[in-house]
């Protein structure tokens, strides 16, 4: 039976280095163009959204939102995602939100941590106000549950609800300083969303045991890329444009850590048995300007165990 071709040039010819032409092909029969039914339920519990958004000269930048389980509500027969916005929230220190307009090209990943479940969603702003964003969906479709950690939601006993939840501006910059530095390496998870060549955008995650994201001497961040579904969204975006933004969320101390510049693909690399989990691949990316936020939640996310399937981080000199 022949299978369309869902994949750009790019996912394919790293389909194609990689050997995993075949299982790419099968796996993208789950590929939908609307959110399915099982999931509108899956989508109303949760508390938090990434979302990535590109702009028309390809570049990308990525964010999390907030709400209370029901912010996120499934429209016109999955077609649609309506996501209840904070009103109080200063959109200007938001690298998403700040610059959001109707017709701009945003993906969503929803993530349930405790689950280890997630559900990606692809498409166009449909409508923005100050209340509510509308995503258009073109594309959904379930990822696998590998290398997420559990955590699960713990609410805070501490927090004011008269205070606002919006995030404050800690510090920014280009070159990572020592503290976010020492955020990226005690991290065990990431969020990357990168660009289609056609300017879609699309958010992905990453997670491994703490270190797995190796900061170099000169501030480049080295990620292995472990065994996946064999789509290669992202690795194939970054072949055709090396745009990218990353997002790190320290879950102990509500922050988050916005990242914008340029990824590079590398194959066979020398540890392959032991950094990559086996694969050879890994990617650098390099920073180009950085936020960091210090979120105000009225909940924590506890790790309660970590992926049976993270490969054990190697030691480098």
């Amino acid at each position: 039976m022949k299978i369309r071709e869902p994949y750009h040039e790019g996912e394919v010819r790293v389909q194609e280095l990689a050997g995993e032409r075949d299982v790419a092909l099968l796996t993208a029969r789950t590929i939908r163009d609307r959110v399915a039914v099982p999931a509108f339920r899956f989508l109303a519990m949760q508390r938090h959204l990434v979302l990535g958004r590109a702009d028309g000269e390809h570049a990308c930048e990525a964010t999390v939102l907030f709400g209370d389980p029901g912010f996120l509500r499934v429209e016109a027969e999955g077609k649609a995602l309506s996501i209840a916005l904070e009103p109080e929230r200063d959109r200007h220190l938001d690298p998403v939100l700040a610059a959001l307009a109707v017709g701009d090209r945003i993906s969503g990943l929803a993530i349930e941590l405790a689950t280890r479940r997630r559900l990606r969603l692809n498409g166009r702003v449909r409508a923005l106000d100050l209340a509510r964003l509308v995503l258009e969906v073109d594309e959904s479709y379930q990822s696998c549950p590998k290398y997420i950690q559990k955590r699960v939601v713990e609410i805070d006993a501490d927090f004011d609800s008269s205070t606002t939840r919006s995030e404050q501006t800690v510090s920014s910059g280009t070159a990572l300083l020592e503290p976010q530095r020492a955020l990226v390496r005690a991290a065990d998870t990431l969020f990357v969303v990168t660009v289609h060549p056609e300017g879609h955008a699309d958010a992905s995650h990453r997670g491994g045991e703490p270190g797995f994201v190796h900061v170099d001497d000169d501030g480049a961040l080295s990620i292995p890329d472990y065994v996946g579904n064999s789509m290669f969204n992202t690795l194939g975006n970054i072949t055709t444009n090396p745009r990218a933004a990353l997002l790190f969320w320290d879950f102990d101390q509500k922050r988050l850590l916005h990242l914008a510049g340029r990824a590079e693909l590398r194959f066979g690399v020398g540890d392959r048995e032991l950094a990559t989990g086996g694969t050879g691949r890994s990617w650098t990316f390099h920073t180009e300007r950085w936020i960091e936020q210090r979120l105000s939640l009225p909940f924590r996310l506890r790790l309660v165990e970590r992926s049976p399937f993270n490969p054990s981080p190697t030691t480098r000199s």
